[in-house]
């Protein structure tokens, strides 16, 4: 499984049951191989900065029991919309008079499988930029906060896509749409949780990052149908202006 998919345990190599001692010693392990220093006197240090980041985004993750308990959780809903996936399409395919209901189904859970892809490249590419940008932020910063994205944006899928349609979004952009209709709904509900305490820098981080990954999928759509959906929703600046 390449790094775009991999879990965070399998970025380290450790079973999900592996306890704090052996999460430490995998990416330490790890870490002493993909160090930057390590790749030079190697001759070849091509992809190791990325490495050392998708490890450390792993680690941060796995190393704290809150994170650890959000991400499992979100390990858990993937799954069943993979295995959803996978059990309806063959389903559908081998039994035609199955109902419309259950091929709706197998519909939605290939969105979702879409959607996860796809936010997944996004927020992983603006990671990166957002790391370049704002110097002395590490990648990994921006890069811990993906699965708490994901998990948000696989939620409702129904809805958004019902919303992305009455949108103008056309029939292979359902998931690209509905992501972006994830991601307002997200950007939402910082808003409200802003109004009532002060940001925090994680607060900060998450609203670059929905702002730059908004950019990054809505440059498949129309401006029309992106404006439709919501527009980008500068999260960033208005808790700047806070």
């Amino acid at each position: 499984m390449d790094g775009a998919t991999a879990t965070l345990y399998e970025q380290l190599g450790v079973e999900p049951n592996a306890d704090v001692v052996t999460l430490r010693m995998a990416y330490r392990s790890k870490a002493k191989l993909h160090h930057p220093d390590t790749q030079r006197r190697s001759g070849d240090d091509s992809g190791s900065a990325d490495a050392m980041a998708a490890l450390n985004a792993a680690w941060t993750v796995l190393s704290d029991p809150h994170q650890r308990a959000a991400y499992d959780s979100t390990l858990i809903d993937l799954r069943h919309h993979s295995l959803s996936h996978r059990s309806t399409l063959t389903t559908t395919s081998y039994a035609p008079g199955q109902s419309g209901f259950a091929r709706r189904e197998a519909w939605i859970a290939g969105l979702r499988v879409q959607i996860v892809r796809l936010t997944r490249e996004a927020v992983t590419s603006a990671s990166w930029a957002l790391s370049l940008k704002r110097h002395g932020m590490p990648r990994e910063v921006y890069l811990s906060q993906l699965d708490r994205i994901v998990h948000h944006l696989i939620k409702d899928t129904s809805e958004r896509v019902k919303t992305a349609r009455a949108a103008g979004a056309a029939p292979l952009d359902l998931a690209l749409a509905s992501a972006l209709l994830g991601l307002g709904d997200l950007a939402a509900g910082i808003r409200r949780d802003l109004a009532v305490k002060r940001a925090e820098p994680r607060d900060e981080v998450l609203a670059d990052l929905i702002d730059k990954a908004w950019d990054n999928l809505a440059h498949g759509l129309s401006h029309e149908v992106e404006m439709a959906l919501g527009g980008n929703p500068h999260l960033a600046k208005s808790i700047a202006r806070r």
